[in-house]
């Protein structure tokens, strides 16, 4: 698999409203359609439920993206946020991949760190489970 190869998978941790997903490649403004579809369907049953969203995300296999496709990223961002996402916690980001990210994300509260259990640690930080 060649780096720039697109990808994404997901899961739903939904006692815990969590969408856990890994994405990495080149995307363009309309395969990054397929990313947005992906989330989309996994986190339905907490939106339909009007439950909040709490996000962690590997980063390690993703690269920095055209601005166009970035752009229409920030504008997804936005509405999940619209729909229940409260925060985002992203872990093994490469450093352009940060800086593009925070550039696109604005407004939404989220967080880069380098391992899975930091990131699920602040995720998980200011909520309890019964």
């Amino acid at each position: 698999m060649s780096v720039t190869d697109r990808f994404v998978t997901a899961r739903l941790i939904e006692e815990r409203c969590e969408l856990h997903y890994e994405c990495g490649g080149l995307w363009n403004i309309d395969t990054i359609e397929e990313l947005f579809a992906t989330l989309n369907r996994t986190c339905l049953p907490l939106v339909q439920a009007g439950k909040p969203i709490y996000s962690i995300a590997d980063f390690s296999a993703a690269i920095p993206q055209e601005r166009a496709t970035a752009e229409k990223i920030a504008g997804y961002l936005k509405e999940a946020q619209r729909h229940g996402l409260k925060r985002t916690a992203i872990f093994g980001a490469p450093a352009l991949m940060k800086m593009q990210y925070k550039r696109i994300s604005q407004g939404i509260t989220l967080e880069f760190f380098d391992t899975e259990r930091e990131a699920l640690a602040w995720l998980r930080a200011d909520r309890t489970q019964s």
